[in-house]
């Protein structure tokens, strides 16, 4: 079962939506370990408290002070994975255990990564596309890609016309590359929607953690998803890129 702060994560992101200002919130106090009583929290909102106890049942609990008992064991899960208040030197030597274990996990995604390759190599066309937060890494995993291989397209979210023109072409024999995190995500998702509907298309996805369940749920034999968080690092975008680009690395000599 997904955690509490996974689904905060997903409503937060919805747009004009009053549950996205409660899950901001919540949010909020998941990462600071400060958390609002239902008023306190309602008031904040510009909501009842009706509608906060509405939201919390939405998330499967039974009101707003279950919803909160499980998320402050959540947060607290969380600041205990991060080091206490040392010198400098004990910092660093945290981080940089942190990042080993990191990247001692990622050995398990050494078969996706070489499935991966090959199905770049011998795709006809691969397209890339990616949400806001990731768009340095997306430009740049294509910069690496089209020193050896021509056949790889940026799906440019500020040429619209250029990306729905592209986006038109796909067709069996293609990949389609995906990067998701953070908010925007809705045009990734739509395009993964889309193109795990025509046969013999690849679709590859390097997404957070909050974020796979949009994608699992219809993931097929074309499909791999690589969930792009760290058990040992926040789930942030600074401690993101770290394991992003270290893929890309990956990726790079694969290919």
């Amino acid at each position: 079962m997904s955690k509490i702060i996974n689904r905060i994560e997903n409503i937060k992101e919805e747009e004009n939506k009053i549950g996205s200002l409660i899950a901001r919130s919540l949010h909020n106090s998941y990462l600071t370990g400060k958390f609002l009583s239902l008023k306190e929290i309602a008031d904040a909102c510009f909501v009842s408290q009706s509608t906060v106890t509405v939201f919390a049942k939405h998330l499967g609990c039974s009101g707003y002070r279950e919803l909160i008992t499980t998320l402050k064991i959540e947060s607290n899960n969380l600041r205990a994975n991060l080091p206490d208040k040392v010198d400098d030197f004990d910092l660093l030597a945290e981080f940089e255990r942190s990042t080993i274990k990191t990247f001692k996990d990622q050995i398990l995604y050494n078969e996706e990564l070489v499935k991966i390759s090959n199905i770049i190599k011998k795709s006809n066309n691969t397209f890339v596309l990616g949400a806001p937060q990731l768009l340095d890494e997306t430009q740049y995993f294509c910069e690496l890609l089209s020193v050896k291989i021509s056949n790889i397209f940026l799906l440019s979210r500020r040429l619209s016309t250029y990306m729905f023109d592209k986006v038109n072409t796909i067709s069996s024999g293609d990949t389609v590359v995906l990067f998701v995190a953070g908010n925007g995500t809705k045009t990734e998702v739509e395009l993964y929607d889309m193109v795990t509907g025509i046969e013999g298309v690849k679709a590859l996805v390097f997404c957070s953690e909050s974020q796979l369940w949009k994608f699992e749920k219809k993931a097929n034999d074309d499909t791999i998803i690589i969930n792009i968080d760290s058990d040992y690092f926040p789930h942030q975008p600074l401690f993101r890129k770290l394991q992003v680009n270290y893929f890309l690395i990956k990726l790079f000599l694969l290919i």
